[in-house]
């Protein structure tokens, strides 16, 4: 029944067109079943686990209660098919809330010195739609036989968690990370606001995405969108390998608006108009996520009730991107009659990403008569107000 009904929706899927935000789950799902690697119970004075070639270290004062951790081996696919340095380990039980960064170490071979730590989180992206494990690399020190990396604190509200944070790490081989790739031979890019992780040979599809992300970044900050409720800087983007329908996609982080990833699909960058379209696309779905005004966990996990309004106004943004003049988005094919057969769609409506395709003209139509920066003015008042489309919309007549 499973596999017939991810048939059915992946037929709906490229029936819809979903090319500018499409996604798809690429593979690790939680899984508590089977036996741990190692087990530890860690209160305020710390302490590690260790199992196989990971050791998670939980430093004095990061945990306020005595906290049952687990360590796992899962055998669910990643996107590093041929760089998998590792198995891929799951944690259990790690608190929603914590006050210190972690420390996650693998063992390396001798005489390698290549190994990225790569660190997965599952939880809710408009872009599939639905929930997806996404990937990105922690920045990582070898030293000897050690791949060293630090986990973020997990602090702020998160009143809605209704468990403990799902994560999961690997060891990842030939790989590199740069802050601003550039291709052989190119001059240095001056600054950077995203930090690409590339397989080794690939800096040259690393430099034309981080160009194509730049682009995005200084042009919504023309429109006046503000990136001020994100305060670190560069955003973790991963090139790797995605399923073939998909370009990439922007997840949200359970960790909080500094932690929101980007992927793309490394099989796909040849594709120059969509690369320029789904960049901007999921970059917005970025930007949009900082106005979203609730707790970093429910964010995370659920859609918002401004899910349609998102997508249509992903949809709208492609058109500025991409060169030729009569572009239209794949993602409305199909989806036209939408305006015209309902205005609003709840999160957990009837296809309210797809409705949201088919009302990009909506957006269209306001910036027409008020600049772009309308769209700033509706997500303002999404945050001030409370996340209802229909009242933001209104709001800016």
């Amino acid at each position: 029944m499973r596999v017939r009904r991810s048939f059915v929706f992946i037929l709906i899927w490229v029936a819809a067109g979903l090319w500018g935000c499409s996604g798809s789950d690429n593979g690790a799902r939680p899984d508590p079943g089977g036996d741990a690697l190692a087990t530890a119970t860690i209160g305020s004075d710390g302490g590690t686990l260790t199992g196989g070639e990971a050791t998670l270290v939980v430093p004095p004062g990061a945990f306020t209660d005595a906290t049952d951790l687990g360590l796992y081996t899962d055998v669910a696919a990643t996107p590093f098919p041929g760089h998998e340095g590792s198995p891929l380990y799951r944690v259990e039980g790690l608190p929603a809330s914590y006050e210190k960064p972690l420390t996650i170490r693998f063992a390396v071979p001798e005489g390698g010195t290549d190994a990225l730590v790569a660190m997965g989180e599952r939880n809710f992206s408009t872009s599939v739609p639905g929930m997806v494990t996404g990937f990105h690399m922690l920045a990582t020190v070898v030293a000897d036989t050690t791949a060293t990396a630090s986990v973020p604190a997990a602090t702020g509200p998160a009143e809605d968690a209704e468990g403990p944070l799902p994560v999961w790490f690997l060891r990842v081989n030939d790989y590199e990370t740069d802050a601003a790739p550039t291709a052989p031979g190119a001059a240095p890019a001056a600054v950077s606001h995203f930090s690409i992780s590339y397989p080794k040979g690939g800096a040259a599809l690393a430099a034309t995405l981080e160009t194509a992300l730049e682009h995005a970044y200084t042009t919504f900050n023309s429109w006046s969108f503000s990136y001020s409720r994100r305060t670190s800087w560069p955003v973790p983007v991963t090139l790797c390998v995605l399923a073939d329908t998909t370009f990439g996609y922007f997840t949200p982080s359970r960790w909080g608006n500094n932690h929101g990833t980007l992927e793309f699909n490394i099989n796909r960058m040849d594709e120059e108009e969509e690369l320029q379209a789904t960049t901007a696309h999921e970059f917005f779905h970025l930007g949009q996520a900082l106005y979203d005004n609730r707790n970093r966990w429910t964010k995370a996990r659920t859609p918002s009730d401004c899910f349609w309004l998102d997508e249509a106004c992903s949809v709208w943004c492609e058109k500025y991107f991409v060169a030729r003049a009569d572009f239209a988005s794949k993602s409305r094919t199909s989806r036209e009659r939408e305006p015209f057969e309902r205005f609003h769609v709840p999160a957990d409506g009837d296809g309210p990403g797809f409705h949201g395709y088919g009302m990009a003209p909506l957006i269209e139509y306001l910036s027409q008569r008020q600049r772009k920066e309308v769209v700033r003015k509706i997500y303002d008042y999404t945050f001030a107000h409370g996340n209802d489309p229909v009242a933001a919309v209104i709001s800016v007549q």
